[in-house]
């Protein structure tokens, strides 16, 4: 590079093109979170309905032993949900919890 030559300040618009690249790129990422959070939507339904029908269950047998059965199933459904929460934030396809609610 010749010593003589000396570059210019940056155009501003070179900061503006650098921007709508950037907020491009973070629609773009959220895009995808949002797709693949929004996958194991009907699953997050059904484990709410699940836990709301335990709920019922157990407030209806809540005199005799029978109601531990729906007592154990709301806490496997409240782990679910928070594994089903936790899709957001650190996207997986094994969801252990959720598998185990729905097969018991």
């Amino acid at each position: 590079m010749k010593k003589g030559i000396k570059r210019g300040p940056k155009k501003p618009q070179d900061k503006q093109h650098g921007l709508e690249v950037a907020i491009e790129k973070n629609r773009t990422e959220m895009s995808l979170k949002s797709m693949q959070f929004n996958r194991f939507m009907l699953i997050r339904y059904a484990t709410a309905f699940f836990l709301f029908v335990n709920l019922y269950w157990a407030i209806i047998m809540w005199q005799t032993l029978v109601a531990l059965i729906p007592v154990a199933l709301m806490f496997i459904a409240s782990l679910a949900i928070i594994e089903q929460i936790k899709l957001f934030g650190h996207h997986t396809n094994q969801l252990i919890y959720s598998k185990v609610f729905f097969r018991s």
